[in-house]
């Protein structure tokens, strides 16, 4: 019988990125626009693959009404049956998408049912449709469902890396170790995969209360230590190196409001209100009715965009850390 894992050559898949999580509302979708976004700005040559029914990506990046946009139909045939995907090119300059959508719902049950009677085909379904493809980018980020245990393992089966968002909430920490669970259930067929590290997102402060007196509490140095306790870090036998990324995310309902409303990455966000401070477009003008029909952009918006690049530059540099041979390897 052939070793099916021997006919994925994961050499050709060491840039692929899943941004997983178990749950919902952490900023999967945001962290694969606009970093992938970054990316492709800098030059390098990015493919983002929607692996979510919802395909919210599609409004990150204001493709929602491209006619090319076919809701997932293409990627799932390729899911269940083989073959290429209809790629939506030049979605930004660099950059192309897979795009996801409610057809993804059928590869669930597909792969559902193969998964009792072959499960590594099933695990590899979307390795084999990415492996033909790979040569051609330079980084290429899965947005993984959050409820989606059967295409979750399909994107963790393909990918070398994983980046895993968390808010600073003790639910969304106990989900990371659960990605860390779903990351050992695919060794079988990927043993090179790692993680790449958690981002906190969605950063703000907290309050709590202690002997009856409100106190303020800092949820990203909590959140930090916890997960770095989870993973061992700075113990003997434990992971050995950072996993929580230096940058975080803040908390901003506008930015994340408005720049899906308008299908703009944040930087891209962040010129759109630099324009409007340059025309002298100000709040009092749109109150007094002077400019209808607007909406000012955020002040935010400029430093969400400043938090997600520095992500990711955190992880490029990351990435490279990971790829360059250690003194010890190159003299063995």
């Amino acid at each position: 019988m052939v070793n099916a894992r021997a006919t994925i050559d994961h050499d050709q898949l060491s840039r692929v990125m899943a941004i997983e999580s178990l749950k919902g509302g952490v900023g999967k979708t945001t962290l694969a626009a606009n970093i992938g976004g970054y990316f492709a700005l800098a030059g390098a040559r990015v493919l983002l693959v929607d692996l979510d029914p919802q395909g919210n990506l599609e409004d990150d990046l204001g493709y929602a009404d491209d006619d090319r946009n076919d809701q997932g139909e293409s990627l799932a045939k390729a899911l269940m049956f083989g073959g290429n995907v209809d790629a939506l090119i030049g979605v930004r300059e660099n950059l192309d998408v897979w795009a996801g959508g409610g057809h993804l719902a059928n590869v669930t049950a597909a792969l559902s049912a193969k998964m009792g009677n072959d499960p590594t085909a099933a695990k590899l379904a979307l390795a084999r449709i990415l492996e033909p493809v790979a040569s051609g980018y330079d980084f290429i980020f899965l947005d993984c469902p959050p409820g989606d245990g059967v295409l979750q393992l399909a994107a963790l089966s393909a990918a070398r890396w994983v980046l895993v968002p968390s808010k600073t909430d003790n639910s969304s920490i106990k989900g990371v170790a659960k990605v860390a669970e779903r990351i050992d259930q695919v060794l079988d067929v990927n043993r090179g995969i790692d993680l790449l590290g958690v981002i906190l997102t969605d950063v703000g402060t907290a309050t709590g209360r202690k002997d009856g007196t409100v106190v303020i509490r800092n949820a990203e140095r909590d959140a930090r230590a916890e997960l770095d306790a989870m993973f061992g870090v700075g113990d003997e036998g434990g992971i050995g190196r950072e996993v929580v990324f230096q940058r975080t995310v803040r908390h901003s309902e506008a930015v994340a409001s408005q720049a899906r409303r308008a299908g703009l990455l944040a930087h891209e966000l962040d010129e759109r209100a630099k324009a409007e401070a340059k025309a002298g477009i100000a709040w009092w003008k749109i109150r007094s009715g002077e400019l209808k029909d607007k909406q000012l952009t955020s002040a935010t918006a400029g430093s969400v965009a400043d938090d997600l690049q520095a992500i990711a530059q955190e992880i490029n540099d990351r990435i490279i850390t990971a790829e360059t041979p250690t003194l010890e390897g190159a003299r063995s």
